[in-house]
C-alpha cells in the first residue's frame, strides 16, 4: 500500500482577505497570519511580508524534510535551528528573488552520525518541494555539532 506522502498529487488551499494596509492569510483550522507590504516597497512592514513568507516556506520545508529523513534513518537529532536570507533584485523580467540561502545548525546525539547527517541535509535540500519550485538558486549550508563535540560545516548545492 502506498503512503499518502508518496501519492502523485496533493492540494493545499488558503484564503486571503486584504483590508487597508494589511491582510489575513488563512488555511482551514490554522491560526491566521498577518501579512503586509514590506517597507522596502512602501508598506508599513509591521507584519509578515510575502517575501519573508517565501523564505520561511523554503526554510521550514527544508528542515521538515530533513527531520523526516532523519527519523526514517534512525539518526538521533537533538535539535535543528535555521536562518534564511533571500535577495530580491531587478532582472529583465522585473523584480524577483535572485537567491535564497538557508543555514541549518543541527545538534546530534552521536558524533559518529555526522557524515549521515551531512548526506541527509543534501537529500533534504534536493527533496524540498518549495525550494525545488523556485526559479532562483537556493543554497543550503549546515553546521553539525554532536552533544559535547565540535561543530563542523558543510555546504549544499546551489
Amino acid at each position: 500500500m502506498q503512503s499518502a506522502a508518496r501519492d502523485a498529487r496533493h492540494t493545499w488551499q488558503t484564503s486571503l482577505t486584504w483590508i487597508g494596509d494589511r491582510a489575513s492569510l488563512q488555511a482551514a483550522d490554522r491560526t491566521p497570519i498577518g501579512v503586509t507590504i514590506p517597507p522596502q516597497f512602501g508598506g508599513p512592514g509591521d507584519q509578515w511580508s510575502p517575501e519573508e513568507l517565501l523564505i520561511g516556506a523554503a526554510q521550514s520545508c527544508t528542515v521538515a524534510t530533513f527531520i523526516s529523513l532523519a527519523k526514517r534513518r534512525g539518526v538521533g537529532i537533538v535539535s535543528v535551528s535555521s536562518s534564511g536570507r533571500g535577495t530580491v533584485a531587478r532582472s529583465d523580467t522585473g523584480m524577483s528573488f535572485s537567491e535564497v540561502t538557508l543555514e541549518l545548525r543541527v545538534i546530534i546525539e552521536d558524533d559518529k552520525q555526522r557524515d549521515a547527517v551531512a548526506a541527509l541535509v543534501e537529500r533534504a535540500h534536493r527533496g524540498c518541494i518549495v525550494s525545488s519550485s523556485l526559479r532562483c538558486p537556493v543554497t543550503v549550508t549546515a553546521v553539525v555539532d554532536a552533544i559535547g563535540g565540535r561543530a563542523h560545516g558543510s555546504e549544499g548545492r546551489p
